[in-house]
């Protein structure tokens, strides 16, 4: 991933999950917003459903020719819904165009008749009225169930849709902003990719309860709509920027590759040491005192302990829990207290299976979970903040952290 801006593909994507926060954030108590259905995004209430499409095209000026591909599912739909006596849809065009400005737009029926009509590079003509077995009665009843709504730009529209979640969520900063906007989009780009239909179903009731929780999920989107270097600043920014650091139970869950040198590897951990562990303070309290957990997935033993040997050549004090050879795992002995003369300063967890008797065992620490994943985030039961960040590669964690 390059720190340039994001691709006009991905901003359209973008873009249109911007939206689906927009409507929900504004919907009424008795209207469900439903992602990728007839269209983009649809609103149901008791009055009945419009469909709305969302297009952003900042590279293309409007002509009839480009909204023809939005146009004619919309038609389609609404004249085999006729066909079978059900009751027809209101649709929306919403779409950005590098021409035009905010405003809402309506199409008379000549241009609504040169709208479906293709005309090839061959020559071949191509009217989809007479395909569709249109008459001009249907297109007029089409056309009071059309509207269009030229939008704003892109910083502008992600702008608006900050502004609302400000007021929403009552944000007092930034950097909470940024925080409930990625779980919104999180949220919403999630249930796009979601195959069963009421996994795709919102209301904002329902939204607001996914996005107000301890756990954050970073997607991919938001890493490609920033580019890394932003994407970076802005997690360190809202997450790993403390002055006086708490002494919590840490715990930092690293997903490999496969790919990663040893060398790698221990750069990173003696970063998130260097930051996260209290060994080089004197005339601390012991209560007060902080050493990060580690758990490396995917890591093969002989690699996890070629790391722990450099470790212990280069007199890094750390702990796995297994005071000896074939013992039993021990949590007093991963949680030995650190101290001026057993300076402690990583505490590695072996395996995933150890993590709920580890976080058991410490009764009167506040825990917290910073996981770095690859694929996807490991599965966490325990109800403690829970920050989920998506990398390609274990070089994204310096710049983060």
């Amino acid at each position: 991933m390059s720190s340039r801006s994001a691709s006009p593909t991905i901003k359209g994507y973008v873009y249109q999950f911007d939206e689906s926060i927009f409507k929900i954030l504004n919907s009424k108590k008795d209207e469900v917003i439903l992602i990728e259905d007839v269209e983009d995004i649809d609103i149901e209430s008791s009055s009945g459903r419009e469909a709305i499409q969302c297009k952003y095209l900042p590279s293309m000026v409007y002509s009839l020719a480009s909204i023809r591909d939005a146009i004619l599912p919309m038609l389609v739909n609404m004249l085999e819904r006729k066909r079978k006596g059900l009751k027809l849809f209101k649709f929306r065009l919403y779409a950005y165009f590098s021409d035009k400005s905010p405003q809402i737009f309506s199409l008379n029926l000549q241009e609504l008749k040169n709208c479906i009509v293709l005309h090839k590079r061959d020559g071949t003509v191509i009217n989809y009225q007479v395909d569709l077995k249109a008459t001009d009665t249907d297109l007029d009843e089409f056309l009071n169930h059309l509207r269009i709504e030229f939008a704003e730009d892109y910083d502008a529209h992600k702008n608006k849709v900050f502004d609302l979640i400000r007021t929403t969520y009552s944000c007092t900063n930034s950097a909470e902003i940024e925080l409930y906007y990625n779980n919104a989009l999180t949220t919403i780009s999630l249930a796009a990719a979601d195959s069963v239909l009421k996994n795709r179903k919102l209301t904002k009731k329902q939204f607001l309860t996914k996005t107000k929780t301890k756990e954050v999920l970073y997607s991919v989107w938001r890493l490609q709509d920033l580019g890394k270097k932003k994407y970076c600043k802005e997690l360190r920014k809202i997450h790993f920027t403390v002055t006086n650091i708490p002494p919590y139970a840490r715990l930092f869950i690293i997903e490999l590759n496969g790919t990663e040198t040893k060398a790698s590897i221990k750069d990173v951990l003696l970063e998130i040491r260097r930051k996260w562990s209290s060994h080089t303070i004197k005339r601390k309290l012991p209560q007060e005192r902080y050493a990060p957990y580690i758990l490396l997935l995917e890591i093969k033993p002989d690699l996890l302990a070629a790391i722990k040997s450099d470790f212990f050549d280069e007199r890094i004090c750390f702990t796995d829990g297994f005071p000896f050879r074939e013992a039993l795992f021990n949590t007093e002995a991963l949680n030995k207290e650190q101290t001026d003369e057993n300076q402690i300063s990583l505490r590695f967890i072996n395996e995933p299976a150890l993590i709920h008797s580890t976080f058991s065992s410490l009764t009167k620490r506040t825990k917290e979970v910073y996981q770095f994943y690859i694929t996807k985030p490991f599965g966490i039961v325990e109800d403690i903040k829970n920050i989920q960040i998506k990398i390609e590669d274990i070089s994204y964690i310096r710049e983060i952290i």
